[in-house]
């Protein structure tokens, strides 16, 4: 699976510049990554084959389900109910992939997730997010 990632990102890069690392180019960064994936891909191939007798174990599912579907939700939501809301679907959804969290414990961490978002990428680095649904941004 990392191999065919990785040969999905190569063959994105390849058009593109890959520059030095004194004067990295838009394509240096994904390629640096394309090669740490074949790298651990190979580790892991290689360990796969010298060991068959050791199997890996999937654990439950829905943890991982509900992680995947927040993302989804998150790019989704983003631009139809805004940053505030797709901020908190997202953490609200992950955080339920811990059976034992509490309703306040994920208000909460939504609250100040949704707080550390907005001073980061809107007061600090001034990027025009959309924080509201449009009909309630003025």
């Amino acid at each position: 699976m990392l191999l065919a990632a990785a040969a999905v990102v190569i063959a994105q890069v390849r058009t593109l510049s890959l520059g030095s690392a004194a004067a990295m180019g838009p394509g240096y960064f994904p390629a640096a990554l394309a090669g740490l994936l074949i790298f651990f891909g190979a580790v892991l191939l290689v360990e796969g084959w010298r060991h068959p007798e050791q199997r890996i174990v999937l654990g439950p599912i829905m943890p991982v389900l509900l992680v995947l579907g927040s993302i989804v939700a998150f790019a989704l939501t983003l631009k139809l109910l805004g940053g505030a809301i797709a901020v908190l679907l997202v953490v609200l959804l992950s955080a339920l992939a811990e059976p034992r969290r509490s309703l306040r414990e994920m208000l909460v961490l939504g609250a100040i997730v949704l707080g550390l978002v907005w001073l980061i990428f809107v007061v600090g680095l001034d990027l025009q997010i959309t924080m509201l649904p449009k009909g309630l941004a003025s």
